[in-house]
């Protein structure tokens, strides 16, 4: 008897499962100050992430700097995307939002270990803090209106909540998200800290693939963001080697071997 009520929820989860994930990310270019026609480019970001047909299930955003474009934001979608996480990080920021039609079991900024140098205030790579924004999404309520909207927003690196998953007869399906932006390809002196990140990242995918593999829901990884780097580079072959992942865009679509992502 528990053995076929066990397997009736496993096939009702499995069933539950979305089997399309419409997935955007994107560099808004949102340094505060700097950034041409910012409030009015973070607008119609908004705009039109909460118009998008087919809606998205994820969003990933970069250069994110100011906390009331992430709001703005995050009041635009809500209806679509009624979780989310603006990553706090360095001085002023890591610049690193995720919007999810999921909710958002835990997450946290992993700084990464090498990024830039203070004496190079002119490039901002290390005053904002690089990291990458980790976050666990539980995928098993398929529509957004039957979650309560929430924002995910309290101090990075807090203790997962419970959640009800001691109720639950199977665990549900869960993303592994990761989003970044890692430091830029100015000239060859930064080369070792662009390795050194490109390693670091590998290192966290690859623990999350092995804890995908060995879960029974078929949990799947993500890593989203501005690599900084082309398929053809030292940086991409570390991450596809190591982590091992796979370049979305050219497994879906012929993509250049030559573009950056």
């Amino acid at each position: 008897m528990a053995s076929h009520a066990a397997a009736a929820a496993a096939a009702a989860a499995e069933a539950s499962a979305p089997t399309d994930i419409h997935i955007v990310t994107l560099n808004c270019w949102g340094l505060k100050y700097i950034s041409k026609q910012r409030p009015q480019r973070l607008a119609e970001i908004a705009r039109r992430l909460a118009l998008a047909d087919p809606a998205p299930h994820i969003v990933a955003l970069q250069e994110c700097f100011v906390h009331d474009d992430y709001l703005a934001i995050r009041r635009a979608t809500r209806h679509v995307l009624p979780h989310g996480k603006f990553y706090f990080a360095g001085p002023f920021g890591a610049g690193l939002a995720l919007l999810s039609r999921w909710p958002i079991e835990e997450a946290a900024t992993l700084p990464y270990p090498l990024n830039g140098r203070p004496t190079a205030f002119w490039r901002g790579d290390w005053y904002v803090g690089k990291g990458v924004a980790c976050a666990t999404l539980r995928c098993d309520d398929d529509e957004p209106g039957n979650a309560e909207s929430r924002s995910n927003d309290e101090p990075d690196n807090a203790e997962p909540g419970n959640g009800d998953s001691n109720t639950r007869a199977s665990p549900p399906r869960r993303i592994h998200f990761f989003n970044t932006h890692t430091h830029a390809p100015y000239n060859d002196t930064y080369t070792a800290h662009r390795l050194a990140q490109s390693w670091y990242l590998a290192s966290l995918l690859r623990r999350a693939h092995a804890a995908a593999a060995a879960s029974p829901a078929a949990d799947l990884v993500l890593a989203l963001g501005d690599f900084n780097m082309r398929p053809t580079s030292l940086q991409h072959r570390i991450l596809t080697a190591r982590a091992p992942a796979s370049y979305a865009c050219r497994s879906c679509w012929y993509v250049s071997v030559i573009s950056s992502w």
